[in-house]
């Protein structure tokens, strides 16, 4: 449950900031 929500937090991060949105 630990690592499996860093690592969605991590992914979701560095792609909205300057990509999708």
């Amino acid at each position: 449950e630990g690592l499996d929500g860093r690592s969605d937090r991590q992914q979701r991060r560095p792609d909205p900031p300057g990509g999708e949105e």
